[in-house]
């Protein structure tokens, strides 16, 4: 492997590779001492050599320290976490719509002093 680039720019590297060639391929990567951008997916692969995942997601980037399986993992909490936030904005949004709706019927049974 070439040491005098920058930057490994890799597009499905293991697409028609046996299994040897894909474990040389893996020993070279994780070797490189540059960085390293992988398309892929071949999951066994990137478990091997990944150590950060980037999911690119409706226009937001989220960036995972370690390999596809470590970012499956914290991928799912993430979603929980944001789901269980997302519940307690809603509960807090019912609650505040009661309290003002509660706020304009008192409003309006009150007699007007100024008539």
């Amino acid at each position: 492997m070439a040491q005098d680039v920058d930057i490994l720019l890799l597009d499905e590297p293991t697409n028609h590779l046996d299994a040897y060639q894909v474990e040389w391929l893996v020993e070279r990567v994780k070797s490189y001492s540059g960085p390293v951008v992988c398309v892929s997916h071949d999951r066994a692969f990137i478990d091997q050599v990944a150590t950060q995942i980037f999911d690119i997601r409706f226009g937001r980037l989220e960036i995972y320290v370690g390999n596809y399986t470590s970012y499956l993992e914290q991928r799912q909490e993430r979603m929980e976490k944001q789901l269980q936030a997302y519940r307690l904005q809603q509960r807090e949004k019912e609650k505040m719509e009661l309290r003002l709706a509660d706020m304009r019927q008192r409003a309006s049974a009150r007699p007007n002093p100024s008539l």
